[in-house]
């Protein structure tokens, strides 16, 4: 029996190895804040308080619009996805997420009573099908709902750390003041729409 492994086989082994390592990391540090509930400060920099946006290529990353009845109700991006005349609250959830779900009955419930603004949960960390029984689970009817990805480089993009988080954005996309991290908190967020509108 031979048990050489060719240079290529071994090469593949140890990417795979390491993409794996750093998921893993990444998804530690996720689950460790979501179950913790840390909470953080917001930053603001810009003429509305908030921070320039000078790179928008998250907005162009494609996205899956989902709902409780369906794992593809169309494909899209952020920025066609934002209609461009309300201000955005964006908020990222897991479907394995406690407080993501502890969460979302509270932010659907200020989506219904804010239709002045635009409000989208960026799923990710998880699969499609598991965001599905997330909204079905928590009774999301008011929010779009959208899948990203499985690995987290969509909220990466739009600065999210991995907890969470919600981001409110300019309806021009030009602006945005950092994620509220640990969760929502209705008066950051009230303030944030405020200073933009």
């Amino acid at each position: 029996m031979d048990t050489k492994i060719d240079n290529s086989t071994a090469k593949r082994a140890t990417g795979s190895r390491l993409k794996i390592i750093a998921l893993a990391g990444f998804l530690a540090i996720f689950a460790a804040a979501c179950a913790a509930g840390d909470s953080g400060a917001s930053g603001a920099a810009g003429p509305n308080g908030g921070i320039p946006i000078s790179d928008s290529a998250a907005f162009d990353l494609p996205v899956t619009i989902i709902s409780a009845n369906s794992i593809n109700d169309g494909e899209t991006t952020l920025g066609e996805l934002i209609d461009g005349d309300k201000p955005v609250l964006l908020w990222s959830y897991a479907a394995w997420c406690p407080n993501c779900a502890r969460e979302a009955p509270s932010i659907d419930a200020f989506a219904a009573a804010n239709p002045d603004v635009q409000v989208i949960g960026v799923g990710s960390l998880d699969s499609a099908q598991n965001s599905v029984g997330f909204i079905r689970n928590t009774g999301v009817q008011n929010s779009v709902m959208v899948w990203a990805d499985d690995n987290g480089a969509l909220w990466s993009q739009l600065g999210f750390s991995g907890r969470t988080e919600n981001l409110v954005v300019s309806p021009d996309l030009m602006e945005r003041f950092n994620p509220n991290l640990g969760g929502f908190r209705i008066d950051e967020v009230t303030a944030q729409l405020t200073a933009l509108a």
